[in-house]
């Protein structure tokens, strides 16, 4: 499992700091080291590379057959289009044979979110890890872990989500093509625009918080693949003793994005990296292995959140 990957990726990458802009593909290549970038690509005979699949066949535009899906992941795709963050653009490189062409881009110049986020996520996360396990210490634990993690959702919340009305003893829903709707989303979207908040903290970074998180997901599952019988948003369920070797890689790079962060914000690292009552050390976005006490001896999945195991006791 990674330890607090949403809050681990909010406190530790780069993210849209400025309006998006339509560039072509030429100033696209130019900019993808100082820019967040969200493209528009058409597939066109794809095929995945591994055992394991990236790409959600729900999020394929227009997908052409012939096509093989394999629980929900795309594996084979005759033709399809999609927009997606550079992010995921360079695990699909890297997972897919096939062609991928360039449609349109847009791009934001990237930087690290505002300090004061930053610390707010760390605090958090600190006292919840203090805390965790302390008798009648429960509600408060509680508090900090949702404070912690609703974070992300703040920049996700969809502000058209009113869409009914009580008209004295009557119920109606607002028709989503009617002049009554286009004029109460209007009013919601400007609105939204105009807001401190979302000034402060724009659906953009919620997008590439996902993206990172996605990525530090899917290079481990690659690295693993074969081994690897279950995985879904921070965990990693599998056979053999490689992951081991795995999880002591990726976390010497969580280290290295740990003091980068905690420079560039001149925050202290006993916040990234705090002790629970036992003093044991949790680093914000380490890869923790659940199962040091034991190996599962059984364990059965469906799918994406369908799963059972047996305990090692």
């Amino acid at each position: 499992d990674f330890c607090s990957s949403y809050p681990f990726c909010l406190c530790c990458y780069d993210y849209p700091s400025t309006p998006f802009v339509r560039i072509n593909e030429r100033q696209a290549e130019l900019m993808k080291e100082t820019h967040c970038i969200i493209y528009e690509v058409d597939f066109e005979d794809i095929e995945s590379k591994y055992f394991n699949h990236y790409l959600p066949f729900s999020k394929i535009a227009n997908p052409e057959r012939p096509y093989v899906i394999d629980n929900g992941r795309v594996t084979k795709l005759h033709r399809g289009r999609m927009i997606l963050t550079d992010i995921d653009l360079s695990m699909v490189r890297q997972s897919y044979r096939g062609e991928i062409k360039f449609v349109r881009a847009w791009a934001s110049h990237k930087a690290p979110l505002d300090s004061k986020v930053v610390k707010f996520i760390l605090t958090k996360y600190a006292n919840k890890t203090t805390i965790k396990g302390i008798k009648g210490q429960e509600d408060f634990y509680q508090k900090e872990n949702q404070f912690c993690n609703s974070i992300f959702g703040m920049s996700c919340s969809n502000v058209l989500k009113t869409g009914v009305e009580l008209n004295g003893d009557e119920w109606s829903a607002h028709n989503r093509n009617d002049d009554d709707y286009i004029k109460f989303a209007t009013e919601k979207l400007d609105g939204m625009k105009r807001s401190y908040s979302t000034l402060f903290y724009p659906m953009a970074v919620g997008v590439y918080c996902t993206s990172y998180a996605r990525k530090n997901l899917w290079e481990n599952v690659l690295k693993l693949d074969w081994s690897v019988a279950y995985y879904d948003t921070d965990s990693i369920k599998g056979t053999g003793d490689e992951v081991y070797k795995v999880v002591e890689e990726y976390n010497k790079h969580v280290d290295e994005l740990l003091e980068r962060s905690s420079k560039i914000h001149n925050i202290p690292m006993e916040l990234y990296k705090p002790y629970d009552q036992k003093g044991i050390c949790h680093p914000l976005g380490y890869f923790e292995n659940e199962t040091e006490n034991g190996l599962l001896p059984k364990f059965i999945t469906l799918g994406a959140k369908k799963y059972l195991y047996m305990d090692s006791d």
